[in-house]
């Protein structure tokens, strides 16, 4: 789901420390944010792990100082829902990595980059994927049971986020409002509904 390219300028991290930086950029800290709740359907999250992976490049350019980034995100089907969550935790955990996790907010010198792989250019396990495609997988992933919604959130039914009401993407069913993540889950949970119809 994520394929993200980092390049750091030489000297500015050690071995250890970008091991430890790429761990910070994983599927489960830049979607989920929160380590001990992470708000989202585990099974889900061990699926977007499963197909997301992340590099740490040293360039060989000489250090500037103060050191600049550059962060490219792969992403399927939802970069424009997601872009502007991935620039800001991908800019704070690479400031929490310098220690000071408001520099890069304050100066310009972390850019980030977040390219949509466009429907039917995403593929694994031999095979073109689609955004349908990665939904019935994120749909069978789900492995905790639907739970009640947080008050003022939203549960989505397709991927089990935890959705702020006022962030949700809302649609009505027979009487009951469901809130998603994004137009994608939306879409995939009306359509699944109208087939189990006919």
């Amino acid at each position: 789901m994520l394929f993200i390219e980092l390049f750091v300028p030489s000297g500015v991290f050690g071995p250890d420390e970008r091991r430890r930086l790429a761990g910070q950029l994983t599927s489960r800290k830049i979607l989920t944010g929160d380590d001990s709740d992470p708000g989202a359907d585990p099974g889900v999250i061990r699926l977007y792990e499963s197909l997301s992976d992340v590099v740490v490049h040293e360039a060989p350019a000489p250090r500037a100082d103060p050191p600049c980034y550059v962060v490219n995100v792969y992403v399927a089907a939802w970069a424009k829902e997601i872009g502007e969550h991935l620039v800001r935790e991908i800019t704070r955990r690479l400031g929490e990595a310098e220690g000071d996790p408001d520099r890069l907010f304050r100066e310009p010198r972390a850019l980030v980059h977040v390219i949509g792989v466009p429907d039917g250019g995403y593929g694994f396990a031999g095979k073109v994927r689609r955004s349908t495609d990665v939904l019935d997988l994120i749909d069978r992933a789900k492995s905790r049971r639907p739970e009640e919604a947080p008050e003022g959130m939203f549960v989505d039914p397709v991927c089990g986020a935890r959705v702020p009401a006022g962030e949700a993407v809302v649609t009505e069913i027979d009487g009951t409002t469901y809130g998603f993540c994004c137009a994608h889950c939306r879409a995939h949970f009306t359509r699944r509904r109208l087939q189990e119809q006919t």
